[in-house]
This record gives C-alpha cells, structure tokens and sequence, in this order.
C-alpha cells in the first residue's frame, strides 16, 4: 500500500466511526510490518556432502549462503552455485537429474573435487 493510500484512507476514516480493519494506526502498522519483512534468505544446498565441512547435501540454510562456503570455492569452484534458493528447489532438483543442465555439470564437477 502505498503513502498517498494510507493518506487517503486516515482521510475517510475521519469522517467515519474506525473499524479495526480501517482504523489508521492499523492500517499503518500492516503497511509497515509488511515493508519491513525481509527477501527470502533460505536457500538449500543441492550439491554432494563434503567430509571435513559441514556441508550436507540437502541442508537448508535460512539465513543465507553460509560464510565457510566461500573458503570452499578455490577447491570446489562450483559450490556456490550449488545452493538454491528455497523458491526454485522443485525445479533444481529436475536439472540436477537431466544431463547437460547446469546444474547437474555444477554437482558432477563438484563431485569429483569432494573425493
């Protein structure tokens, strides 16, 4: 909802008895709880476990790629590719089965670095 809405509606309710749905404080504190709610930051990792580093495959991560991956990435130059965000794992999970998708090249690559 934009400001000039919240203006409009603090307007209407002045010359109407508030409800909890239009009075403006509540109006302005969904406005606001809803701005301020953070971008999706889960992500999961979908290439091979790595012995030595907790990095299972299959682990979620919900407050983003974690910083001990980036150590990863001169043995593993493909590792950060290999987590996903929350949202795409259905489709991720179908590349990882097909040949020749990105993602399958990422973890085969990954795979043969891990051992």
């Amino acid at each position: 909802m934009s400001e000039t809405e919240v203006t409009t509606k603090k307007k209407a309710v002045k010359e109407t008895v508030p409800t909890v749905e239009t009075h403006p404080d509540v109006i302005l504190a969904q406005t606001l709880e809803t701005d301020s709610q953070p971008e999706n930051k889960s992500f999961m990792y979908m290439g091979p476990s790595i012995k030595g580093v907790w990095l299972p495959e299959g682990q979620v991560f919900t407050d983003g790629i974690p910083s001990y991956a980036n150590d990863l990435v001169p043995q593993y130059p493909y590792i950060l590719k290999l987590f996903v965000p929350i949202q795409d794992i259905v489709q991720a999970s179908k590349d990882l089965k097909t040949p020749g998708k990105p993602l399958w090249s990422y973890y085969q690559k990954t795979l043969k670095g891990a051992k």
